[in-house]
């Protein structure tokens, strides 16, 4: 078995919909890449997402959700 990081590390494309509390988020920080290793909690990549944003947005909860956009509605990706 190959011990390459590749077989180890994933990495996410995240885009954060700008809503709520995370409103005022700049745009520059609306599209994340994320390294995370395929083994580790999803609280991980929430903690590492939330890292990046900064003062005052690092502490507001994030919801983790997998979107396939050629699979549902535009009103499903846009619900509140």
């Amino acid at each position: 078995m190959s011990s390459s990081a590749d077989n180890v590390n994933i990495i996410l494309y995240c885009l954060i919909v700008p809503c709520g509390e995370l409103h005022a988020l700049p745009r520059d920080q609306v599209v994340q890449t994320v390294t995370v290793d395929r083994s580790q909690a999803v609280s991980v990549l929430k903690a590492t997402i939330q890292s990046r944003l900064g003062i005052p947005f690092n502490t507001i909860r994030l919801k983790i959700c997998q979107v396939y956009p050629s699979r549902l509605p535009a009103t499903i990706l846009f619900h509140k």
